[in-house]
């Protein structure tokens, strides 16, 4: 009787081994499994980039590719070579905070649009102010002093276009820019104006102010209201609007700015060639970092490149795991070890893509 119940104990504790290895197996990789360093891309990047002061571009990549990144549309706003642009990115986010689809993110700024809208705005000041000495009636206590105020500002705007002749001669030559004669216009059109003032104001002293004056006031203001609509819809064209959501990346100059997609990444692997035929597309893998301890991230393998390549003193074939980051753990630039081959049961390996990928 005891031998028959030691017997049916062996037969159920080798059942429970049985049943705790097979469990086991159902998480463990199996014997020809393969593992290798990873690095961690994002799934699309955009990228806002004004390093060359007269250039902005914009690019949209995809990280998916073994082969490295790939280009899906790109934007470029060029300016003037005499202009400089500034890209002004919106205060109210930084890096690493999230960006959703269709916000505004920064606004190319060109400067000699800036200036020329200040330019005109003040010049539709001085009209508006000679609009209103022209129509304010006569005094004749302040004569004497809006005439020399006239004759101070007829010297300057002289003096203005003296040297605007000599600046044209030298731009002739090619001894000149065109940022040195594009202020020099700009100065002798502010002297012009003063000029007009000074003349409205010793007009309004002496009592003369003529309705075909007003007239003309009104006709250059409507022109000038006109350039400058013109330069702020010019300005409405060059806000950018971000693609894709995702977490933003500033350099330090302030002169490039990305958005990351990461809700899923690319893992770049590099499989050494003797292990190349043992991993096909589709193959699972597991991912795992000291960057984020205890996390185990699910994948497959999304892209294999068409060729070899040397890294350190080994060929290998650059491969692509596509891995699932919901909770955005996973951020580009992290390292880790990715592991190939299906366990056992092949539960462990169930994972669902958001529509971000490209």
């Amino acid at each position: 009787m005891t031998g028959r119940r030691e017997k049916m104990m062996r037969t159920l504790c080798g059942a429970a081994a049985l049943a705790v290895l097979g469990a086991l197996g159902a998480f463990l990789p199996a014997r020809h499994a393969v593992r290798c360093p990873a690095f961690v891309e994002s799934s699309r990047v955009f990228t806002l980039s004004s390093a060359d002061p007269t250039l902005v571009r914009c690019f949209l990549t995809s990280g998916a590719s073994a082969g490295g990144p790939r280009l899906l549309s790109q934007r470029v706003i060029q300016f003037e070579r005499s202009d400089l642009v500034r890209l002004e990115v919106v205060p109210s986010f930084g890096a690493g905070d999230e960006i959703r689809e269709g916000t505004l993110i920064a606004r190319v700024v060109s400067l000699r649009n800036g200036r020329r809208l200040e330019e005109l705005s003040s010049a539709v000041e001085a009209l508006d102010a000679r609009q209103e000495l022209l129509s304010a009636g006569s005094t004749r206590e302040a004569v004497e002093e809006a005439s020399r105020r006239v004759a101070l500002a007829r010297a300057m705007e002289a003096a203005a276009r003296t040297e605007l002749s000599r600046m044209e001669s030298l731009y002739a030559h090619r001894l000149a820019s065109d940022a040195e004669m594009d202020a020099i216009r700009q100065e002798v059109e502010v002297q012009r104006l003063q000029t007009e003032v000074a003349e409205a104001e010793l007009a309004t002293e002496r009592g003369s102010a003529r309705p075909e004056a007003l007239a003309e006031i009104d006709a250059e203001r409507d022109a000038l209201l006109a350039s400058i609509a013109e330069l702020q819809a010019l300005k409405g064209e060059e806000e950018i609007l971000s693609p894709i959501s995702g977490l933003a990346e500033l350099s330090l100059d302030g002169s490039e700015l990305r958005i990351h997609a990461v809700e899923t990444i690319y893992l770049k692997v590099p499989v050494p060639v003797a292990d190349r035929e043992r991993i096909s597309l589709g193959a699972p893998a597991v991912f795992t970092s000291e960057a984020v301890p205890g996390g185990r991230f699910i994948g497959e393998v999304a892209d294999r490149a068409p060729g070899m390549a040397m890294v350190g003193e080994r060929w290998v074939q650059w491969v692509s795991v596509r891995v699932a980051n919901p909770d955005r753990r996973l951020r580009r630039g992290m390292v880790g070890e990715v592991t190939f081959g299906a366990p056992r049961g092949g539960r462990l390996f169930q994972a669902s893509f958001p529509g971000d990928v490209p």
